[in-house]
């Protein structure tokens, strides 16, 4: 026990047992306050002792167990020995075992609402107001009878899938439960509830079993006859059950036989031509049907699945894999929430003259199911795979309409198949609300298009090779409108493609013209008009003509400037092609000629500068006369030097140049160039661009002009 602490204050207790658990929870939980108290359970415990009877629990109780070993609590076939009846009242239940669940009695029924006192998993032991959500379980296991966990399955089924032909029990499970997801477990023979929120308690991970784990099972208690069969929703059927082993009548406790049978069933079965080997069940299933038609002719038949993992019906196209005698009434067979697959036609589908309009070659109308032309089958939340040829027919007439959601289908002797509020899920089928045809009602059906139907055995019929053409009304078949959606598709996608790679064409075309253009035009020295500078005299006066001696040294410092523009281009110019023709070192001997040339132009600039001040006043006319000689070789030799280096760069990228395009005449005339050039093949543009080749051919000229016109003018 925990602590001095006053009774309200106590909040757990470590470990409990036979012993101590009645007193613990008399002198702890009676207490009337919201804060939670704690059992942690270290061994087995039972309450049949009548002390606990009525025990209360008037503040939120945690009963805990162990989670590696089964921890069990045996209430020994009596009920109330909990109360939950106070403000704070409220129980949760981990890592425990339930068992010996008995039926409510008298008491429980003044708190049963709408929930069946004959099944113990509503948990009677404790006693509450089932319209009031005070119990919470939580990885608990529940012992019970097979008949509880039978109609366990049975209910939970029936929430999800809320067949039709239930109404009754649907009424009173939809007015109590709220979620309710479980699956069937074979291996172990119980039902695993992954969830169940109802008004009376909250199930998380709880496990549903008929064999005892702890606690020998006790016999029923004596009031069990008296609430059997009675209560507002009381089985009023009796089960049968079909697994992997067999068939397992299970009957009500109370022996009654109720105005209906259901056959539950939890695996899967073949017949016909994919019956296997062992085929026990399927065997004593088809007896079974005969055999309880026989004892019980009034009462009801119905064949139901579960809902995880589905069950499975491989017809193996048999005609007679339920056989139905020739007397009963009509809707006495009800499948429910099965799977059918492997469909046979009639009799009447393999003959020359069968088309769409016989009955016969229709699947759906369950032909392997023979019966009186007066006898109805009825179908609830069934899945049948029909052939490719049946399911595309029937959905051309979902396609053909915008509200083609009810149609009907007129057969061969005034026969007609009703289809009602039809959705087309794709992928998932086709869903009918509700199809009536001749022998078969049908709600909730989806129709599956099996592709193989026919493959894998002898050709059934009608379907085996496809509709005549014309019987499919106009309307193309799936795999018709998906090729040509596909190529329309393709055909918009290439188009649009098409012209987008047209115009990316045309605008670099238009680019690499007008970049040749400019090339071609910066590239060739006399394309350049000249224009004589205009040079300064000696009185200051503008004068136009031969440049005096100040502005040819002006023009020759122009020169060098150019020569290092040209040079430190030239240096830094990648290579960009992997493909030119022309050696990188031939193109640096050339750039190495241009610097010594220009290494004389810049001495004789030096020497120039250092005499230029005796030249002017009066020096030797000789001397003066030897130095325009020598700038002017040096000029010249510069300026061949250059035009050379210019032509082997134009060379170095004519191969790369000629793949990507070729000028004609009229482009090679740009900018005013005389229009007698012919076309010539396009050199790449100058590494120091256009405006600097321009200025410095400019340069060039200037300075070629001077430097005659200056030894004209010494002369």
């Amino acid at each position: 026990m925990a602590g001095n602490k006053s009774v309200g204050q106590l909040n757990f207790v470590v470990a409990a047992d036979q012993s101590t658990l009645v007193p613990l929870l008399q002198y702890l939980a009676g207490s009337n306050t919201s804060l939670p108290f704690m059992v942690y359970l270290s061994a087995n415990v039972t309450l049949r002792a009548r002390e606990a009877v009525g025990l209360p629990l008037n503040r939120p109780v945690y009963f805990v167990g162990s989670a590696w070993e089964y921890t069990s609590i045996d209430f020994g076939m009596e009920v109330n020995q909990l109360a939950l009846l106070g403000t704070w009242s409220y129980a949760t239940f981990s890592w425990v075992v339930f068992e010996n669940l008995a039926p409510g009695d008298a008491t429980s029924s003044k708190f049963a609402e709408l929930y069946d006192m004959t099944m113990g998993y509503n948990v009677w032991p404790l006693l509450y107001p089932r319209n009031q959500n005070r119990v919470t379980l939580h990885n608990v296991t529940l012992v019970m009878s097979s008949l509880e966990v039978e109609e366990y399955l049975f209910r939970a089924t029936l929430f999800q899938v809320k067949p039709a032909g239930f109404h009754e029990q649907l009424e009173s499970i939809n007015a109590n439960y709220q979620e309710w997801e479980v699956t069937w477990l074979p291996a172990v023979d119980s039902v695993e509830a992954f969830v169940m929120v109802s008004t009376a308690m909250n199930v998380l991970t709880c496990n549903y079993t008929s064999a005892p784990l702890v606690w020998p099972r006790l016999p029923w208690p004596a009031w069990a006859n008296d609430t059997q069969g009675s209560g507002p929703s009381a089985p009023k059927h009796t089960f049968t059950h079909v697994d992997v082993t067999g068939l397992t009548p299970v009957g009500t406790e109370a022996g009654s036989p109720g105005n209906s049978e259901v056959v539950l069933l939890t695996t899967n079965m073949s017949f016909g031509e994919m019956l296997p080997k062992d085929a026990a069940v399927e065997m004593q299933l088809v007896q079974h049907i005969r055999q309880s038609y026989a004892a019980a002719p009034d009462r009801q038949l119905y064949l139901m699945g579960i809902v995880a993992p589905p069950v499975v019906f491989d017809t193996g196209y048999a005609k007679d894999f339920i056989q139905l005698p020739p007397e009963v009434p009509p809707g006495y067979l009800t499948i429910v929430d099965v799977v059918l697959q492997h469909l046979a036609q009639g009799p009447k589908a393999p003959e020359p003259g069968a088309s769409i309009l016989t009955p016969d070659v229709w699947t759906m109308l369950l032909w392997g199911i023979p019966r009186p032309t007066h006898s109805i089958v009825l179908l609830s939340n069934v899945t049948m795979w029909v052939p490719a040829g049946e399911f595309s027919y029937i959905r051309s007439f979902v396609r053909a309409s915008e509200s083609a959601s009810n149609f009907s289908i007129d057969l061969q002797a005034g026969q007609t198949m009703r289809f009602s509020n039809v959705q087309d899920l794709r992928a998932e089928g086709l869903y009918i609300q509700h199809f009536a045809g001749p022998g078969i009602e049908a709600d909730s059906l989806q129709l599956r298009m099996e592709p193989g139907w026919s493959q894998d055995g002898p050709p059934k019929g009608f379907w085996a090779t496809g509709a005549p053409a014309g019987d499919s009304g106009g309307n193309m078949s799936d795999v018709t409108v998906v090729v040509l959606s596909v190529c329309l598709v393709t055909a918009v996608v290439a188009g649009v493609l098409g012209l987008l790679a047209i115009v990316l064409w045309r605008r670099r075309t238009a680019e690499a013209r007008a970049t040749a253009a400019a090339a071609l035009h910066a590239g060739k020295p006399g394309d350049v008009p000249l224009s004589s500078d205009t040079g300064s005299g000696h009185d200051g006066s503008n004068v136009s003509g031969p440049q005096g001696p100040s502005d040819l040294l002006g023009s020759s410092k122009r020169l060098a400037a150019s020569g290092q523009a040209q040079e430190l281009a030239l240096s830094c110019e990648p290579v960009h092609d992997s493909s030119d023709s022309y050696h990188l070192q031939n193109r640096a001997q050339l750039t190495a000629e241009l610097a010594r040339n220009q290494f004389g132009v810049n001495r004789l600039m030096a020497k120039e500068g250092s005499d230029h001040s005796d030249a002017t006043n009066g020096g030797g006319r000789a001397a003066q006369q030897q130095q325009m000689q020598g700038l002017g070789r040096a000029s010249a030799a510069s300026d061949a030097c250059l035009q050379r280096l210019h032509s082997a760069i134009t060379s170095m990228s004519q191969d790369v140049l000629s793949r990507r395009l070729q000028v004609s005449n009229s482009n090679n005339i740009a900018n005013g160039v005389s229009g007698t050039v012919a076309a010539q093949t396009l050199g790449r543009p100058s590494p120091i661009g256009d405006a600097g080749q321009q200025q410095q051919q400019q340069h060039l000229t200037n300075a070629e002009g001077a430097v005659h016109s200056g030894s004209d003018a010494l002369a």
